[in-house]
């Protein structure tokens, strides 16, 4: 059945009221008011038919605006949502949408709005493996012991870390293309995944001051002798002595990770004839980045600010290292050797297992 023709004069009414920016509703009442009977329905034609027009260029410059009506997000789109958010591994809000026949604005403001939720990211941990987890768990309660009451004061924690020379130079992994063109060539950025430029560093921390850096060339392979040679005898001569003067080398603690140059026979009987104390293999929570302040702290700081020295060789790269490791303040390092009998604590009441997501 066709539908009825809708009078000029009504239509001219409609069309000034929608300038108004008025719902539909609204509009219905308003002609209410001058004893017209118009339909939400009607109202709806004549707003169509001015999208049309405008898409036409049939209106003069004062076009009538009108919005879009969002969609409203009805109890049983809100309680799928829910459960969608509430899922181990849940979708995308972008999948949500999809699944629900809804916007992705509807559905991002549902869950902010209705549901009061965030998106929030994963914390990447270390993978622990039950053995690994229970020997965290009876090593923690020991180590908090050790570091408690201030006595991390007498420790020197050390570590090494990669640094990588971008082979981008800065240059955008990005270009545009207009949809209606074909691209004059295809751009390319170099990379150097396979075999990336990089220096390992080895350095440590106290409360006293920390240790000059040590260069650790691409491809060395750290055996106990070069660990000795290259950076305990050195480390012994110039940042011991300095860091701990007097008695108060007696009481200070080596701490460093289990890499086999480290807790090599020969490196750990070396120690021993030079009076350094070390913290033992046994007693080391293992693959625990989460309570070396060096790994949860300082590395990722120096990285961050290295990162911002446009370098492009590597002696660039280690001049900037050295820079920011001159500059690296104390404050920085006491913070960080001050959460770490805290951090070993935690790991016990945790039984062993991660703790990074339980600091945030």
């Amino acid at each position: 059945m066709p539908r009825n023709k809708i009078s000029d004069n009504i239509e001219g009414i409609v069309k000034y009221i929608l300038t108004k920016n008025y719902s539909y509703y609204v509009i219905q009442q308003e002609l209410a008011r001058m004893n017209l009977n118009v339909s939400k329905s009607t109202i709806s034609r004549i707003a169509n038919k001015v999208g049309k027009q405008r898409q036409l260029c049939l209106l003069n410059s004062e076009k009538p605006k009108f919005h879009r009506r969002r969609h409203i997000a009805t109890p049983s789109i809100v309680r799928r949502i829910t459960s969608y958010i509430n899922q181990e591994n849940p979708p995308t809000v972008s999948l949500m949408a999809a699944r629900c026949h809804i916007s992705v604005g509807t559905t991002f403001r549902t869950i902010r709005d209705i549901i009061d939720a965030r998106c929030r990211k994963k914390t990447p941990v270390h993978r622990l493996y039950p053995a690994i987890v229970e020997k965290r768990r009876s090593r923690a309660w020991r180590m908090y012991r050790r570091l408690s009451n201030e006595k991390y004061k007498n420790y020197l924690t050390t570590d090494e870390a990669w640094f990588y020379l971008d082979a981008s130079r800065g240059i955008r992994d990005i270009y545009y293309v207009r949809s209606n063109q074909l691209p004059a060539e295809i751009k390319k950025i170099e990379k150097n995944d396979l075999h990336p430029v990089a220096v390992m560093v080895w350095a440590g921390a106290s409360s006293h001051g920390k240790t000059q850096v040590y260069f650790i060339e691409h491809g060395t392979t750290i055996t106990s002798k070069y660990y000795i040679e290259h950076i305990i005898e050195p480390l012994i001569e110039y940042d011991i002595s300095r860091l701990f003067p007097g008695d108060m080398q007696k009481k200070m603690v080596l701490h460093q990770d289990s890499a086999p140059g480290h807790v090599a026979k020969y490196t750990i009987s070396y120690m021993k004839e030079h009076n350094i104390n070390v913290i033992m293999p046994l007693e080391w929570l293992p693959k625990s980045p989460d309570a070396a302040p060096m790994d949860y702290s300082i590395w990722g700081i120096m990285k961050e600010r290295v990162r911002k020295h446009k370098v492009s060789t590597l002696k660039g790269l280690k001049n900037a290292i050295n820079v920011e490791w001159e500059n690296l303040e104390q404050e920085i390092i006491d913070n960080a050797l001050e959460s770490w009998a805290k951090r070993c604590r935690l790991i016990y009441y945790a039984h062993g297992s991660d703790i990074e997501h339980l600091l945030q």
